[in-house]
């Protein structure tokens, strides 16, 4: 496998995440457009853009279209529930997303850590590592890797993985090698973090999962700027937001972190996420993907 392998991130084309219905995509037509676009992967969000009982389809696309399924996204947040029913109910998604990436031929089952103001940064790891510690013995014995993405929003406020530092907690906190990173730096650059050198350098043994985003602050004046923001795409914090831009048009050195990710040996995907209005969608996604291939051999 070439150390870097591009992946597309179909969340854009779930309902939730477009603005109408015009650019909605069918799994036929999701597999069918990551192959037009060139791309041998991608990266499908269990409970957005299927369902259990689409996994029978989903096999038959991928030897129909020749693409195959870098990762599952469960759709989790592990620090989200509260009660013994909710976490029950969490920890039941997390699972059937492993068994689904098993049966895709995935490595990777990917989460999110979530907002919690009733519990301790300190209980909150405590509390992931003893309420999810069967998925993180299936993952195991599957041969997956959980990949708990860094988030941002203007509504997260100080979860745990809106900083380098406290990713680090986490991941170390847990303890498991079935429970690494997916690393985000358009979303830790939103954060005030500085994603590349500072994080990646601080959490690279843990990285196994990339996505490609560029940004830039968000301006007003700029008619783009402010579609984003009526589509809600924007990013980051209310006091500092971001807008998604197409990759190598951004403040983000990402020539620097691709060029770092080869030299420290990372061999893996990463996805191509546009996080954009719905009618440029194509644009971010083969700009990001002409950005990889000069890396991609």
């Amino acid at each position: 496998m070439s150390s870097i392998v591009p992946s597309i991130f179909a969340t854009e084309w779930a309902p939730s995440n477009l603005q109408s219905e015009k650019y909605l995509l069918s799994l036929d037509s999701i597999f069918a457009k990551v192959k037009s676009f060139g791309c041998d992967f991608v990266h499908l969000v269990y409970c957005w853009n299927f369902d259990k009982d689409d996994v029978a389809t989903i096999e038959t696309l991928i030897e129909r279209y020749n693409v195959h399924v870098s990762c599952v996204h469960s759709l989790t947040q592990l620090n989200r529930p509260n009660s013994a029913a909710e976490i029950e109910k969490e920890r039941v998604q997390l699972s059937e997303a492993i068994t689904i990436a098993g049966r895709f031929g995935a490595a990777l089952v990917a989460c999110n850590f979530g907002q919690n103001a009733s519990r301790t940064e300190e209980a909150a790891i405590a509390d992931c590592k003893t309420n999810y510690a069967s998925c993180f013995d299936a993952a195991a014995d599957s041969e997956l890797t959980i990949v708990v993405e860094n988030t941002c929003s203007a509504n997260v406020g100080d979860e745990i993985t809106t900083s380098a530092e406290g990713i680090l907690r986490l991941i170390e906190g847990v303890g498991t090698p079935s429970f690494k990173f997916q690393f985000d730096p358009g979303n830790l650059q939103s954060m005030g973090e500085q994603a590349y050198p500072y994080a990646y350098e601080l959490l690279k043994e843990h990285v196994r999962f990339i996505h490609l985003k560029d940004v830039v602050k968000y301006d007003g004046t700029v008619d783009y700027h402010r579609r984003a923001e009526t589509a809600r795409k924007l990013i980051g914090t209310n006091a500092s937001r971001y807008v998604t831009v197409p990759v190598g048009e951004g403040e983000m050195d990402l020539v620097g972190l691709i060029g770092n990710l080869i030299k420290d040996g990372y061999k893996g995907f990463i996805d191509v996420e546009p996080h954009t209005v719905e009618d440029r969608l194509d644009e971010f996604y083969t700009t990001g993907l002409n950005f990889l291939s000069r890396y991609v051999s």
